[in-house]
């Protein structure tokens, strides 16, 4: 090859990684003119951002949200940028003093590089460690149980009272999918919809007609990303209570009793809006209230609340029941044994947990007034494997969600950070 082509092909590769090097350069000089933005009194570069942008978002409104941020958090102290994405797409993480915000930004690939789409996300708490996290969890009003484990080792990174039994309200639908696992339900099997397992929101399936066919996937689905409960209890009288009950302790619950009988979505809606029902229920023991389950069964379907209640009621009666660590261990016993349909439905809904960090992330919440639990199941992508679990019960207040979700926010973050001990 003659001298002068050679060079001449290496320049040229040479201006080619310099160019895609100016252009990433572009991508966080823009963050980095963003985060100037969050301010108290924001300053808009309208020339920075694409006028189809603009008119999705005016200036004054992206100044208002850059300004509630600010409130917030404070001054923007330092970005990082996420793994993935491009030269003209990414993800950034803005910190101040004691907060971070995740940041979803994309340029145009052509000069000016003005900014086609940005999506600035809640503040959660900027978590040094796991004592700084803990002890953080310990000043919600209530009780909270909380535990972080590495599931390659077993090693707990962060525990507050992993072994309290509380209220976890939907999250106990994760024994009903470890059911279906361990029963070897076929997951094509067609379950036709009846109206006496039909239940009251959350999801969908209580709206179709009786008599249409689905799937056990498809209610699996249903259960999971949208909360089902009809799903739900079609899936229990499919598999039958009892074998739910026995899959409890088989998952790592150490305390089962306190779930058995374990009730139906409509059979707790009904308890909780039946006064002199819930009250016999909690006056019987187990077979007395099997007894009383059975009745039920033939009571009409409920379309509202007779009763309603306007805060918590009877969270520690009327519930369902589990730790924290409890969940860890379900969470550990699908990693180990729910092969990949029930992993990829466990992932449907992500619970707000970015998968930049992981490879995977599957997710259950359970809530009802006073009763919150927020489980996540985690693949890094240095290939450990991570459960996430919390919970936090109020019997007066109706507790925050946007609150716990964006601590365990940066609780997943810390899973795969360093600690700082400053």
């Amino acid at each position: 090859m003659p001298i002068r082509r050679f060079i001449a092909i290496v320049f040229s590769l040479l201006a080619s990684v310099a160019a895609r090097a100016a252009d990433s350069d572009t991508l966080e000089s823009t963050a980095r003119r963003i985060a100037d933005q969050i301010a108290a009194k924001p300053q808009i570069e309208a020339k920075l951002y694409a006028s189809e942008f603009l008119d999705t978002v005016p200036a004054q409104e992206l100044s208002n949200i850059c300004r509630s941020i600010f409130a917030k958090t404070g001054k923007v102290l330092e970005i990082q940028r996420q793994s993935g994405g491009s030269t003209s797409s990414g993800k950034f993480l803005f910190r101040s003093r004691d907060s971070e915000l995740m940041v979803d930004l994309i340029i145009d690939v052509d000069e000016p590089h003005r900014v086609l789409s940005l999506e600035l996300g809640s503040p959660s708490p900027r978590i040094k460690n796991w004592d700084d996290f803990t002890g953080r969890l310990a000043k919600l009003p209530g009780e909270v149980s909380f535990q972080a484990m590495r599931l390659d080792d077993g090693k707990v990174l962060g525990s507050h009272q992993p072994d309290t039994v509380l209220g976890i309200g939907s999250a106990f639908k994760l024994y009903v999918l470890a059911t279906l696992v361990d029963k070897k339900v076929p997951w094509d099997e067609i379950v036709t919809v009846e109206d006496r397992y039909k239940s009251l929101p959350s999801g969908v399936v209580q709206n179709w007609p009786a008599g249409t066919p689905t799937t056990v996937q498809t209610l699996a689905i249903q259960m999971l990303s949208l909360s089902d409960n009809t799903a739900t209890d079609h899936l229990i009288a499919l598999v039958g209570r009892e074998e739910v009950e026995k899959r409890l302790e088989l998952c790592g619950m150490k305390s089962p009793p306190k779930d058995e009988p374990l009730l139906m979505t409509r059979e707790w809606f009904r308890l909780k809006s039946h006064r002199k029902l819930r009250n016999e229920f909690l006056a019987a023991d187990q077979g007395e209230r099997r007894a009383i389950l059975k009745r039920m069964a033939e009571m009409p379907r409920m379309n509202d609340a007779d009763e309603e209640w306007n805060g918590p009621l009877a969270i520690d009666s009327i519930e369902w029941f589990a730790s924290s660590a409890d969940l860890c261990r379900v969470l550990d016993w699908l990693d180990k044994h729910g092969g990949k349909n029930a992993q990829a439905i466990m992932a449907v809904n992500s619970g707000g947990i970015s998968d930049d960090q992981f490879t995977y992330v599957g997710y259950k919440s359970g809530s009802e007034s006073g009763v919150l639990s927020l489980n996540w199941l985690l693949h890094a992508r240095d290939g450990k494997h991570y459960a996430l679990s919390a919970i936090w019960n109020n019997k007066v207040h109706r507790v925050d969600r946007a609150e716990l979700l964006a601590m365990m926010k940066a609780a997943a973050r810390l899973l795969v950070e360093p600690e700082k001990k400053d």
